[in-house]
């Protein structure tokens, strides 16, 4: 399987983020399997796969990248979780090469799933210091605190809310306080208050109930609880009141995909681009490629590249990975490689590559990409086992024990290395050896059936010696 050829669909202005209904399958993966899971990347891998039914594969892909890192163990065990998250953020972004905000977002997720919500420290706006919650006065420096009601929000001006991406102009038809409940409620929305946030949209829409701003407003809420078909309701009223509205389409069009309604998905996103919102031609290329509809995929990743926008790197990985699938190596490859001029130290333009030039049988090729890529990151595991495959490809049988055993070491869990190990040894003519690694493999992965074949060929060897028949 090529790797990172996943994209996340909760994507409303170029930013990835987890969406609740990947952390509510996480914290039900946690509460079924115990939070250990967590911390064997191989296990949750094949956890995730289960639980999330194929799905959210870019999300799962950034989890176990955090998992690998050893986020979850530092998080479980964290005194001072803020701290932790940051440490833990700042080695994902410098070690991994993510992004600041997919790195925070990966290592906020695994803290809801270990940790649940923590509620949120009150510092002295003064000094920095931690306030409890009945101090009226900060100790520390003697700054008075702000009185606040329990449960309140503090409102603002309009300008220092964030209302994710809305436009907001429109709000000059509210009169005072429908515009202070529509501030409220996007500021328990922005604090993960989500009940509280709908009951002051609801009280919006009684006093104004055809304006258009506060359904996508209550939309978003609904989208982050997973509850998708309610939140294209409310974007379908935004666009019936308001036809020419872009950003509804296109929240639509995410909401439609997390159904698996790509065909209605991909008009939205057609109708977002039409009234200006470019930068959906790398999720429209998504749902193409879920559909099947490569070519069409293709066409949208190569306008991303076009217009060079934000997603220019991953829809070259995206692009040379269909590439690979239908055959047209020489794209593939010329795709990976300009992503990792872009993209210097992304692991996936270097394994994905090098298995584009093992598939071609550029064997010595493909084994430089994959040592770059554990240049890259010493701790990846399937770059070591790729590598050991290619080793065992090229009769290099020490080299590749040696890739096989680390791959094993940093992914306990690691099926494929298990089975590519055992046929090494079954190689070597040591079968003993190779049937215990393939044992291995086969506990692992019931269903492997390669695993099955190279364990048979080691049984009928062996029987074939033992009556004096060297056989194989």
């Amino acid at each position: 399987m090529m790797k990172g050829q996943e994209k996340s669909y909760k994507k409303y202005e170029g930013i990835h983020k987890m969406n609740k209904a990947f952390t509510d399958i996480l914290k039900k993966l946690v509460t079924e399997q115990g939070k250990e899971v967590l911390f064997n990347p191989a296990k949750c891998k094949a956890f995730l796969a289960d639980y999330t039914r194929g799905d959210y594969k870019k999300e799962s892909r950034f989890l176990l990248q955090a998992i690998e890192a050893g986020a979850a163990k530092a998080i479980d065990t964290a005194e001072d979780i803020a701290t932790c998250k940051k440490q833990q953020t700042r080695v994902l972004r410098e070690e991994y090469g993510l992004a600041e905000e997919i790195a925070a977002d990966a290592v906020n997720t695994l803290a809801l799933a270990l940790r649940g919500e923590e509620k949120e420290k009150t510092l002295c706006k003064n000094c920095g210091k931690e306030l409890a919650d009945e101090w009226k006065a900060c100790p520390f420096c003697g700054t008075q605190v702000v009185e606040r009601e329990a449960g309140s929000v503090t409102s603002s001006s309009s300008g220092s809310v964030d209302y994710g991406g809305w436009p907001i102009s429109s709000m000059s038809q509210l009169n005072p306080d429908a515009r202070k409940l529509l501030e409220s409620g996007q500021i328990y929305s922005n604090k993960k208050d989500f009940d509280n946030a709908i009951k002051q949209f609801n009280e919006v829409i009684k006093l104004f109930p055809n304006f258009a701003l506060v359904y996508g407003l209550r939309g978003d809420v609904y989208h982050e609880q997973g509850k998708y078909d309610i939140a294209a309701r409310d974007y379908t009223e935004v666009i019936r009141l308001n036809p020419n509205d872009a950003c509804a389409y296109s929240r639509r069009g995410c909401a439609y995909v997390n159904q698996h309604e790509y065909d209605t998905a991909i008009r939205d996103f057609s109708e977002a681009i039409r009234f200006g919102k470019n930068d959906f031609y790398f999720t429209r290329g998504i749902s193409y490629r879920l559909q099947g509809q490569y070519d069409m995929a293709i066409r949208d990743y190569t306008e991303v590249i076009r217009l060079n926008q934000n997603d220019v790197s991953d829809a070259y990985l995206e692009r040379g990975s269909i590439y690979h699938d239908q055959g047209q190596y020489d794209l593939a490859i010329r795709d990976y490689t300009e992503m990792s001029r872009l993209d210097p130290n992304n692991v996936y333009a270097y394994v994905n590559r090098g298995e584009t030039y093992r598939t071609q049988g550029q064997l010595d090729l493909a084994i430089k990409d994959y040592t770059e890529a554990i240049r890259i990151h010493p701790n990846y595991a399937y770059a070591y086992s790729q590598r050991g495959e290619t080793y065992r490809m090229q009769n290099r049988y020490n080299e590749a024990i040696s890739d096989l055993n680390e791959a094993i070491r940093l992914e306990p869990g690691n099926a494929f290395a298990y089975c590519v190990l055992g046929y090494t040894y079954r190689m070597q003519g040591q079968n003993i050896v190779a049937i215990s690694n393939l044992n291995e493999a086969i506990r692992l992965d019931p269903n492997y059936a390669f695993a099955y074949g190279i364990r048979g060929q080691a049984y009928r060897q062996m029987a074939q010696k033992k009556r004096g028949y060297p056989g194989l």
